[in-house]
């Protein structure tokens, strides 16, 4: 928490969820985590926990801004929905597969991913899910102070859709439109919409740590987690992190700075 403990992140954890996690980890270490192979038959994870690593901004290259027209909200969804993902972590046993939804995630290359570290750091075997795909995904950098996380999957044969660009967080303008995707409470692939209400250069964050951040109106809840904040042309220009508890004040949330996933 911060600044007084107004601020949550946008997954946080129910009692629930945490016993559910504790179950899985538990299952991770009795059943040497089997995982679901193509045709269905379990087989023992390729992801290997050991590649994950402190932050590695050279990982992946920052895709240059998309220009055109602005979008309608119906073809802005059109465009970027498909590079938004739903993040799971999963343990399929012999006799049974049991998840818990823990964010969102967007691609940004054909074979990664960001997030924010506190969705990241649930669990090393993790999944996304989306376009009526589920991948299973590692976290292969990580930098928990201010809440940035790449992950890559694992699958050799498979590619992503990214984002069309990304924008620096200097071109923005307090009012433009924006738009949130991501999963809040599990449900995938949701649109809202808000405009840029400030920016906030080296923002104090829940994890500790100071960011760029984008404070928009656009709604964001549970679940909304390392899901996109998008301009009207499509271009990712954050990673939504956290809001305001709305009991104490409305309409007050937050996106990491989409140019901050590519510096050190």
């Amino acid at each position: 928490m911060a600044r007084g403990g107004i601020r949550v992140m946008c997954a946080p954890l129910t009692e629930r969820t945490q016993a559910q996690l504790a179950a899985f980890l538990v299952a991770f270490i009795e059943e040497r985590r089997w995982i679901e192979a193509p045709g269905g038959d379990p087989k023992q994870s390729t992801a290997s926990p050991t590649n994950r690593s402190a932050w590695r901004a050279d990982l992946i290259a920052k895709p240059v801004p998309a220009g055109g027209r602005a979008l309608s909200a119906e073809d802005l969804y059109k465009r970027v929905a498909p590079s938004v993902f739903k993040v799971s972590t999963c343990v399929v046993r012999l006799t049974d597969t049991r998840c818990a939804f823990i964010g969102s995630a967007v691609a940004i290359d054909p074979k990664y991913l960001v997030t924010n570290a506190h969705v990241s750091e649930v669990s090393e075997l993790l999944w996304i899910e989306g376009e009526g795909r589920r991948l299973e995904a590692e976290v292969v950098s990580v930098e928990p102070n201010t809440d940035r996380a790449v992950l890559k999957i694992v699958a050799n044969d498979q590619e992503l859709v990214p984002v069309a660009g990304v924008r620096d967080f200097a071109s923005l303008r307090v009012g433009e439109p924006a738009f949130a995707i991501g999963s809040p409470v599990g449900l995938d692939d949701t649109l809202s919409s808000g405009v840029v209400s400030a920016l906030r250069p080296r923002f104090q964050l829940v994890m500790g740590g100071v960011s760029d951040c984008v404070q928009t109106s656009a709604p964001i809840s549970p679940g909304s987690s390392g899901g996109g904040l998008f301009d009207q042309r499509g271009n990712l220009i954050g990673i939504t992190t956290e809001a305001v508890k709305p009991e104490l004040a409305q309409n007050l949330n937050f996106a990491i700075a989409a140019d901050a996933f590519f510096r050190p």
